[in-house]
């Protein structure tokens, strides 16, 4: 969600002209940020607390489903 936000703000920086970003500096801009979360999230893993089995499965099948192609019926993921 980060990642997404920030990237389209530089995006939207670049399209309107805004910002002047040359595309290499763009990218490594990019590449740095999705390194950055990337690390960010493994050391907040290590430090939580262990999870219950049933709240993992259910992160787990909530992360599967939000990447699976899906209808405008079918509910990504539901507490119910």
């Amino acid at each position: 969600m980060k990642l997404m936000l920030l990237s389209d703000i530089a995006f939207a920086g670049m399209t309107e002209r805004t910002m002047a970003i040359a595309p290499d500096i763009m990218v490594r801009l990019l590449v740095e940020l999705c390194r950055f979360l990337t690390e960010a999230a493994d050391v907040a893993r290590e430090i939580a607390p262990m999870r219950p089995p049933a709240v993992a499965a259910f992160d787990l099948a909530c992360a599967n489903a939000a990447l699976a192609p899906t209808s405008a019926t079918t509910p990504i993921c539901s507490t119910s």
